[in-house]
């Protein structure tokens, strides 16, 4: 697969098929919508090799075929495969951060602060319950935040008002609205001579002519 380069004989490889057509389908809606959306979840930040599946009942590990439809059957997301999904649709998706960064950035430790000086008696449950969100070793690194921004499948042209009293003349000026890249890019980027994504310059090509 795609980002796996010479895996050794023997190695696993996890995918969901499903999950890519899932995200697929809802990048079409956002792109329609002009909408967005925010996943969080455990999982891989580029596509990997390894044995992730599991099935949990009552908060403890279990075998997976022992007790159908009495466990939970779970495996880490490959969010790199889900990016390039809701892409392929034209959407702009990237990985934004982990679930430390997501919920510091939103403030839970301040949040954290009130709660406790609101319920002292409470003060170290709540600390072991922040811990437990935004520690390296527990969801702060394992869980991560993916987003996905719907692009319309037009650019989103403007006139100026002196040519437009022209009727000779039809013109539309692009500018950085309506693309599918991020960051520095952001968002209708179409020049290969950049660093972004090529596929993202591809696209917004697309959008623009």
């Amino acid at each position: 697969p795609a980002g796996i380069a010479n895996p050794s004989e023997g190695e696993i490889w996890e995918t969901s098929p499903l999950a890519q057509e899932t995200v697929a389908g809802l990048a079409q809606i956002l792109n329609s919508k002009s909408g967005a959306m925010l996943v969080v979840d455990y999982g891989y930040g580029q596509t990997r090799t390894g044995d992730s599946f599991q099935a949990v009942s009552r908060h403890q590990f279990a075998d997976p075929p022992a007790d159908p439809c009495e466990s939970d059957l779970t495996a880490h997301v490959d969010f790199a495969a889900l990016i390039t999904a809701a892409r392929q649709q034209g959407a702009r998706a990237y990985l934004s951060g982990s679930q430390k960064n997501m919920l510091c950035e939103l403030g839970i430790n301040e949040r954290a602060e009130k709660l406790i000086k609101a319920n002292p008696e409470k003060a170290a449950a709540i600390k072991t319950d922040l811990e437990r969100l935004i520690d390296q070793s527990q969801m702060g690194e394992l869980f991560k935040t993916m987003t996905i921004y719907g692009v319309p499948d037009f650019a989103p042209f403007e006139t100026a008002a002196s040519l437009s009293q022209i009727n000779e003349i039809s013109h539309g000026f692009f500018g950085r609205r309506g693309g599918c890249s991020g960051g520095e890019f952001s968002s209708l980027n179409v020049s290969f001579a950049t660093t972004d994504n090529r596929d993202n310059v591809e696209r917004n090509r697309a959008i623009a002519m």
